[in-house]
């Protein structure tokens, strides 16, 4: 039996020099899909915190290709990061389809894919939602979702400060 304990290779992270690497990233793929792409990045410059980075990567790809997958034709993505007590929280908000409000306690099962009509030629395999889901509770941090069908998707995670 594999394990699904997710191994986190701890290091020191400049959060906003994190963030701007992917934004840049993802600036003229966001641009081929034909939406507006916005960033607030509202912590301080000299924040830092204890993470994996690559797994944290991992997570704000995930959320940034579902946000660009599930928009809108002219729609828009935008991500937030905020300093909050002890932790930081990061957002990633389209305004897509949205998810059915049957389907929202479902998307984070393994394999689950909420539009039944995807099959793996067109899509990921229905992982990508359980795996930052473990990737951000091993950090002791929660993953949430907020969305309302046919408005668009708000995922939100938290990664404390420090690793305990």
């Amino acid at each position: 039996m594999q394990s699904t304990e997710v191994r986190l290779n701890i290091s020191r992270i400049h959060v906003k020099g994190f963030l701007k690497g992917i934004i840049e990233d993802y600036l003229a793929r966001v641009k081929e899909a034909g939406l507006t792409f916005q960033w607030k990045l509202r912590v301080s410059n000299e924040l830092h915190i204890e993470a994996d980075e690559t797994k944290l990567r991992r997570v704000m790809e995930n959320l940034l290709n579902n946000a660009i997958h599930y928009n809108k034709p002219n729609g828009s993505i935008l991500v937030t990061c905020d300093q909050r007590e002890g932790h930081v929280l990061f957002s990633v908000i389209d305004k897509g389809e949205g998810i059915a409000a049957e389907d929202l306690p479902k998307i984070f099962n393994k394999f689950y894919r909420a539009e039944k009509s995807r099959n793996r030629n067109n899509g990921g395999t229905g992982l990508g939602l359980t795996i930052c889901q473990s990737i951000v509770r091993r950090h002791g941090g929660e993953l949430t979702v907020n969305s309302e069908q046919g408005i668009g998707s708000s995922f939100s995670f938290t990664i404390p400060f420090y690793h305990s």
